[in-house]
């Protein structure tokens, strides 16, 4: 594990399922670029994943698996073009 200061903190690097705050749930990446832990930017002042920068035409995706009725929930940011989106499945459906 590397150790990285931000600001008067210290924090330990994570792992990918450390910034999604679940060690059980099954991720799967890919893409272009890879997903990485990172602690600069985040919404519960701890650490996220992150996905590499994306080029025209390319795309970065995070998939987790659950089976049964579970909640999900989940804080995204996104810095991209007007011709860049996110799209959101269930069962391979589109969700609005």
């Amino acid at each position: 594990m590397n150790k990285i200061e931000l600001g008067e903190e210290l924090f330990v690097e994570g792992t990918l399922k450390d910034s999604v705050d679940n060690n059980t749930i099954s991720l799967t990446t890919g893409g272009a670029v890879d997903w990485f832990w990172q602690a600069g930017v985040n919404y519960d002042d701890k650490d996220s994943a992150q996905s590499g920068d994306i080029k025209d035409l390319q795309e970065s995706f995070m998939e987790a698996i659950r089976t049964g009725p579970k909640t999900l929930q989940f804080y995204w940011k996104v810095s991209s073009t007007i011709y860049d989106y996110l799209q959101f499945f269930i069962d391979d459906i589109q969700q609005d």
